[in-house]
């Protein structure tokens, strides 16, 4: 009767690490960043974490390659520091409300071979750029529309993790 206490006892203590979502960066888990970019947990994918501050997340198939990279940085002036990042926006930037403070979003295409939006925002003194790319002009998934609503998407959950 003992021994049955104890292995109840060890299977109630490790219940919390084995049904914890399966995450490498401290944003996002992979289930939902893989899933943004058209993939499911049994996909071909890939997520390199280039630093603390950055994750990198791939997912490939026979349409297109498609990319999510989310940057995290504490900064002493975060205004400052937005205006770098606005720079690589290649188009005109729309404000966005409820997303961190002073959220922005933009393209970022790059010469026709790179069709992405990213967002730009802080929470408190970090700074946070979204950015989703695809490599199809005309990816059946990745939509401009749809790419602009699945990189809010993120955005809210990066912010909503720095709060």
């Amino acid at each position: 009767m003992k021994f049955l206490r104890l292995i109840l006892f060890v299977l109630v203590a490790l219940l919390p690490t084995i049904c914890r979502a399966k995450t490498a960066c401290p944003w996002i888990n992979e289930a939902t960043a893989f899933g943004v970019l058209g993939g499911s947990a049994n996909s071909p994918t890939n997520l390199s974490e280039i630093s603390p501050t950055t994750c990198n997340f791939t997912y490939k198939d026979t349409a297109a390659s498609r990319n999510l990279l989310i940057t995290v940085e504490v900064m002493k002036v975060p205004g400052q520091a937005i205006k770098s990042y606005e720079a690589r926006c290649t188009r005109s930037m729309n404000p966005l409300r409820a997303i961190g403070n002073e959220a922005v979003m933009c393209e970022t295409d790059r010469k026709g071979y790179i069709y992405g939006e990213q967002i730009i925002g802080r929470v408190r003194d970090s700074v946070f750029t979204i950015s989703m790319s695809t490599s199809a002009e005309n990816d059946p998934s990745m939509a401009r529309e749809a790419l602009e609503q699945k990189v809010k998407l993120v955005a809210e959950q990066v912010a909503g993790n720095l709060f």
